[in-house]
């Protein structure tokens, strides 16, 4: 949450109560410790277990794979955050990479692949979502090499859903 300066709080920074205020680039933020539930869905567990193979695969290895991962992510978009992209760690890229092969059942990549492109993001003209289909219009694919992949799983709640 962005919070904006006024006469009683200029800038301001400390943590009370679980929630914290900082100053980040001219900007007060304020953030709170996320609260976990003590309960693990066997997909939240099987989730946590790929991450966590992954990313001990990253450690394994060899100096010259962690440097050209290093290289591929510099040219990599991070998510943006307060407006500026965040930058990407080698291991980042390597975890962002193996994360969606795994998904699609592919093996695990140790050597970086060439950077040839960012991956363009998805253009649709409308979606409707319904439990046996998933119906969308004006799908636009920006070339022959790429491929729509969509991976689907249970609703988290009745209420509660994520894309």
């Amino acid at each position: 949450m962005i919070v904006k300066p006024s006469i009683a709080f200029n800038d301001f920074a400390g943590s009370a109560k679980g929630v914290t205020a900082r100053n980040v680039k001219g900007r007060n933020v304020l953030s709170s410790k996320a609260q976990h539930s003590k309960s693990v869905t066997p997909a939240q567990a099987v989730s946590r277990n790929r991450l966590s193979s992954i990313s001990r695969s990253y450690k394994k290895l060899s100096d010259l794979q962690m440097s050209a991962w290093g290289r591929l992510a510099e040219k990599m978009k991070g998510i943006s955050t307060l407006g500026t992209a965040a930058e990407m760690t080698a291991h980042n890229a390597f975890v962002r990479i193996n994360s969606n092969l795994q998904m699609v059942g592919e093996p695990l990549m140790t050597d970086a692949p060439a950077y040839m492109n960012d991956i363009p993001e998805v253009l649709y003209d409308d979606l409707w979502i319904y439990p046996e289909v998933i119906i969308f219009t004006g799908l636009q694919q920006p070339s022959e090499s790429h491929v729509l992949v969509f991976k689907t799983s249970p609703a988290l709640s009745p209420g509660v859903s994520s894309g």
